[in-house]
This record gives C-alpha cells, sequence and structure tokens, in this order.
C-alpha cells in the first residue's frame, strides 16, 4: 500500500520544496564525529529535501533525526547495523547515535532533524526512552497497525515545515510529541507495561541526556568528543 508521504509528495509539491528551502543556509558543521546541526534562524527543527549523492560518514548529534526516502533506497549505518531503506520506509534515530549515511547514485528522501532539548524535559517524555531509545525502521510491515497514522504525521510536519505560517514550529511539535506518543502507546502494548524499577533507571538516563545536552548547547565551539561528554554525564 502506498503510504501517505509518497502519495502526497507529487512532483508539484517537490519543485515547491526544493524552491522553499534555503540551500545556501544549508552546510555541515562537523567537529571530530560531532555535527552542530544547522537549524534556520530562531528555529530547533530541519527538514531538508535530499538529493545528494555524497555519503555522510560517521557522526553524532543531540537532535533526534527521522529518515524517509521518497525515490530509491537509502543505506544508514547506526552503531553496528546497517538500515537499508526502501521508500517510504521510516527510520527514527535517536539523539547522540554515531551513524553513517550511504547515499545511491540517484534518488530523494527526506531528512528531519528536531532539537531533543525541546522536548526531552517534558513531563512524562522520560517514560517513552525505552522505546525510543535504539534506533526504529517503520514500515507497512513492521507496524502495519500505526504505520499510516505515523506518516500522515511526518506529512503534516512537512507541510507546515515549508508553509509560511507563524505558528508552524508550535504546529510541527504538537504533531512530534503525537507521533512518539503513538509509537510508545504502540510499543509499550506490544512489550506490556515495564516495572517501576526500570521507570526509574529510565528517569535517571533522561537527566543524564538532559546534562549533556545543557553541555553542548554551552561548549559547541570547543573541541568535543564522546569521552568527554561521557564524563560530563557520568556515562564514562
Amino acid at each position: 500500500m502506498k503510504n501517505a508521504i509518497l502519495h502526497n509528495l507529487s512532483e508539484d509539491n517537490r519543485r515547491k520544496i526544493r524552491m522553499q528551502q534555503d540551500t545556501e543556509r544549508f552546510h555541515r558543521v562537523v567537529n571530530g564525529n560531532y555535527e552542530l546541526v544547522k537549524y534556520l534562524p530562531g528555529s530547533s527543527i530541519r527538514i531538508w529535501y535530499n538529493v545528494e549523492t555524497t555519503n555522510f560518514s560517521t557522526h553524532w548529534h543531540p537532535a533526534f533525526e527521522i529518515i524517509i526516502p521518497l525515490e530509491n533506497t537509502y543505506t544508514v549505518k547506526v552503531s553496528n547495523e546497517e538500515y537499508h531503506l526502501q521508500p517510504g520506509d521510516i527510520l527514527i534515530i535517536p539523539a547522540g547515535e554515531l551513524h553513517d549515511l550511504i547515499a545511491p547514485n540517484s534518488g530523494s528522501r527526506l531528512i528531519c532533524l528536531f532539537d531533543s532539548a525541546i522536548i526531552s524535559k517534558l513531563n512524562g517524555f522520560s517514560y517513552l526512552m525505552p522505546y525510543i531509545s535504539q534506533p526504529i525502521l517503520l514500515s507497512q510491515d513492521t507496524h502495519s497497525q500505526i504505520y499510516t497514522e505515523e506518516a500522515n504525521l511526518l506529512e503534516k510536519m512537512c507541510e507546515e515545515y515549508f508553509s509560511d505560517n507563524n505558528l508552524r514550529e508550535l504546529a510541527i511539535y504538537s504533531h512530534l510529541l503525537n507521533f512518539f506518543v503513538t509509537l510508545g502507546r504502540y510499543r509499550m502494548n506490544v512489550e506490556n507495561t515495564f516495572s517501576y524499577v526500570h521507570q526509574t533507571k529510565q528517569k535517571e538516563l533522561i537527566d543524564k541526556l538532559n546534562i549533556v545536552f545543557d553541555y553542548l548547547d554551552l561548549h559547541y565551539m570547543e573541541d568535543i568528543t564522546l569521552e568527554k561528554v561521557a564524563n560530563v554525564a557520568g556515562f564514562s
């Protein structure tokens, strides 16, 4: 079944997106393996209609990343696992994960980046962490019960991002929260609720991640290494 994103992103809509996205502001700033995500001024969201054929070597950033191939396949390596994405697949990469992006000779995909610090401190978000702390591949085959709903939410985020609506960022985060809540509830139902001890450990994890995000906000111009970040948060 054709998913909502592929169905609604006609060539006309894709042409509009290519014209609207600010290509001059999009350039990578990498310090070692750490990538400073270049959001548009006053924003904490980046949605990129990507047609590049170059690869992105191993990097990480304090942003959630969602990748959706539109035309042709796309390969993503997260830690030691490779994901060979088909058009319409939705891959969620948690903040802080080392990953590589391997492009085919042609094709297009949406690469969405969201500042994790914006939502990670919300009350209740720590309960979602067990379900989004590892890469997740959503497809019609793997998540048929929620796939269409999740794809529709991503489509709405894209529509808002490339609109002139003054409330677009607020609207995008409302859709993003709905996206994660839908995924979290689905996985809770599949795996059943976890114990209080597990919840406490996840609360400790989210607190440490927030320390990392605050540190990166203050020191992103410095020579940042994973070892230094691990020491700051007490992961080492």
